[in-house]
């Protein structure tokens, strides 16, 4: 894991895609279980194919910020869940 500013980021860059994109099949079910009414995903501003693959999970963005510590800039991005 790499050390990333108050937190750590596993994987580094782009591998943690595949296991992302299988969470989105499971989704419905954990938030019914759970109560989630929203996902969140952050990605760094630059990383492009991260962007597409968190917008094609049906999130949109919602802001850029920093991380205390850190001097990447990273996009945030959300969904609203609904609990059916």
């Amino acid at each position: 894991m790499v050390k990333y500013g108050n937190l750590y980021r596993m994987f580094k860059h782009g591998a943690f895609h595949g296991t992302l994109t299988s969470i989105i099949f499971v989704m419905p079910i954990i938030a019914k279980q759970h109560q989630l009414t929203r996902v969140l995903g952050t990605t760094v501003a630059h990383n492009d194919r991260s962007i597409r693959l968190l917008e094609k999970l049906g999130l949109t963005f919602e802001r850029n910020f920093f991380m205390e510590g850190d001097p990447e800039e990273l996009c945030l991005y959300g969904m609203e869940l609904t609990n059916e």
